[in-house]
């Protein structure tokens, strides 16, 4: 099971003791690079944050996993191992198993063995604890993501906005981050601006955001909120989107952060129409992460954004479009019928075919994962570029303030 919520914003109460605890992780040379280097992973340790179950699967066995401190605490806090007991009480110093155990976030397991209760993952000297993507017991492979409320590890979506979050004009101050979930959009930018909001609509979002910002000392404020209703007094200079955008192709779906509309996108859309005005400074810059689902009738993301946003003409519109993500379908995917099993579209590997009838049902042409860049103009009438790359996932960029 899962740390609780109640007990989540009981640690808040012990953000010394975690400070110290990661300080000690520090110490122990723990890091996402660390542990990818542990598991002998070629690619770049985004990669286990980005695909996390992947690297479960393609990474993860017994011998590397008890092969050294940084590889027994990445195996259980990366990808949700069960490590045995004896392995984990002699190869774990006593001053991190201490904290470990009395913050409840190492619990002990059937058989002997104990596990993680949260994910714990660095991104850039940044500590982000959440829910746990999945859980390997020595028995099965399970995704963990089987409650409304989970909060996602930082992952694909998240490192694809914050690839631009640290670049500022002179007067950026002010940055909003809607659909914050674990926080680490705004604990980034809390480095680089003077004012950080960060809202989402779970208690469990709240939680996760308050607990992240406390462990890595960083101010930035949280509210439940949705996007529809959130008010402020005064405009932002940034904001960032992080948009549940997989379409809704099975109606059981009913997880917040990936099911929320029939088409994923009509929140971007609706969002855009009625709020972006109100939330924007008048030469503020919004970046949106989404999985855009096109029908045949409109013909790509262009179209859709500006045929349905009139605002959009008063602004220049930068929509950048991934061709090969795991998030997407081609209209020579769908036409041949043929969704990749580790499409990320997919609740499970069975849904192959409960996509492929949404997606005639629907004259869906193809999906596309799009990064929006919007900057409104006072005056002059807005530019529209469209731009297609292999990947989003460049790598984060330093604060640049001219």
């Amino acid at each position: 099971m899962p740390i609780s919520t109640d007990n989540l914003l009981l640690l808040l109460k012990r953000s010394d003791e975690l400070r110290a605890l990661v300080d000690g992780l520090r110490n122990i040379g723990y890091s996402s690079q660390a542990v990818a280097n542990a598991f002998g992973m070629k690619e770049s340790p985004r990669d286990l944050l980005t695909n996390t179950a992947y690297c479960a699967l393609a990474y993860y066995d017994a011998a590397r996993a008890s092969s050294s401190p940084v590889a027994v605490l990445g195996a259980m806090f990366s990808c949700g191992g069960w490590i045995e007991k004896s392995v984990y009480e002699r190869t774990i110093p006593a001053h991190i198993r201490a904290p470990l155990g009395s913050c409840g976030l190492v619990l002990e397991a059937a058989g002997n063995f104990v596990r993680a209760s949260v994910g714990l993952h660095e991104f850039g000297s940044q500590w982000i604890f959440s829910d746990a993507l999945l859980e390997r017991s020595p028995s099965q492979l399970r995704l963990a993501q089987d409650f409304p409320e989970h909060v996602d590890p930082p992952n694909y979506s998240s490192l694809s906005l914050l690839r631009n979050i640290m670049i500022q004009r002179q007067h950026d101050r002010r940055i909003l981050d809607i659909g914050c979930g674990s926080g680490i959009q705004s604990i980034v930018a809390a480095k680089s601006y003077s004012s950080v909001v960060g809202i989402d609509v779970t208690e469990r979002t709240m939680a996760f955001s308050k607990l992240n910002a406390s462990v890595n000392d960083v101010a930035a404020a949280f509210q439940k909120c949705d996007c529809m209703s959130f008010q402020e007094s005064e405009q932002f200079d940034r904001i960032l989107f992080n948009c549940p955008s997989v379409p809704r192709y099975r109606r059981d779906l009913d997880k917040i952060d990936t099911y929320t509309s029939p088409m994923g996108h009509e929140l971007v859309i609706k969002f855009l129409q009625e709020r972006l005005e109100a939330l924007l400074s008048p030469v503020g810059i919004a970046e949106i992460w989404s999985i855009f689902a096109v029908e045949k009738r409109v013909g790509s993301v262009a179209d859709l954004l500006v045929g349905s946003v009139q605002c959009l003409n008063h602004c220049d519109v930068e929509i950048v479009v991934e061709a090969n993500s795991p998030f997407g379908l081609s209209r020579r995917q769908i036409t041949e019928r043929s969704i990749p099993r580790n499409s990320f579209l997919l609740a499970s590997p069975d849904d192959a075919g409960r996509l492929l009838a949404f997606v005639h049902d629907r004259q869906i042409d193809h999906i596309a994962p799009a990064l929006v860049r919007i900057q409104r103009r006072v005056e002059t009438r807005g530019r529209l570029r469209l731009r297609e790359v292999e990947t989003l996932l460049q790598s984060p960029q330093v604060t640049n303030n001219s």
